[in-house]
């Protein structure tokens, strides 16, 4: 009985919806706000000069800051790269124009012999200092890195990347690609 009820309701407000929304209607309604838009578009109105200079500078501004924001700088095609004898990939922040270590978005170890994503271990030993491995867990690569943390060896890695792009040797690894 609930199902018929609520059908029957369901019916009833589509029912009331269409008769409110008729094609016609809808149609009509853009037309007029069409006409009323276009009106004012050629209403005559006596702007000083200075403002619409200043509207045409600023436009011309964003304009000009948007296309530099769109054309990103050739270091954005390196994006992978053998470093400490891992594989690594990255991304850049999208409006980072030039690199810093707060440009990535992120930095992430594969396996170099079966490309698997490598998982971190602390492998840090009593005496305490702070050792961090990388492991795959399909060939069992594991390297460990003596003295660092996670956090430590990934600023180690975004450090040599960007060493490596302010030094020019990252188009090699471009062109070997």
């Amino acid at each position: 009985m609930k199902k018929f009820m609520y059908a029957v309701l369901a019916s009833l407000i589509a029912g009331m919806i269409l008769e409110k929304f008729t094609p016609y209607k809808i149609v009509t309604f853009a037309v007029d706000k069409f006409i009323l838009f276009f009106a004012f578009l050629t209403n005559k109105i006596n702007i000083p000069m200075y403002f619409l200079v200043a509207f045409i500078i600023i436009a011309a501004i964003v304009i000009v800051k948007s296309i530099i924001l769109l054309i990103k700088p050739k270091f954005h095609r390196y994006k992978s790269d053998k470093i400490f004898g891992i594989k690594w990939e990255w991304s850049y922040d999208s409006f980072s124009r030039q690199l810093n270590p707060s440009s990535f978005d992120s930095v992430d170890p594969f396996c170099p012999k079966c490309d698997m994503r490598l998982i971190y271990l602390n492998d840090s030993d009593w005496d305490g200092i702070d050792n961090i491995a990388v492991h795959c867990e399909k060939c069992d690569l594991h390297k460990t890195f003596e003295g660092k943390d996670i956090y430590d060896l990934e600023a180690s890695v975004k450090n040599e990347i960007e060493r490596r792009v302010r030094s020019g040797e990252y188009k090699k690894a471009l062109e070997a690609k």
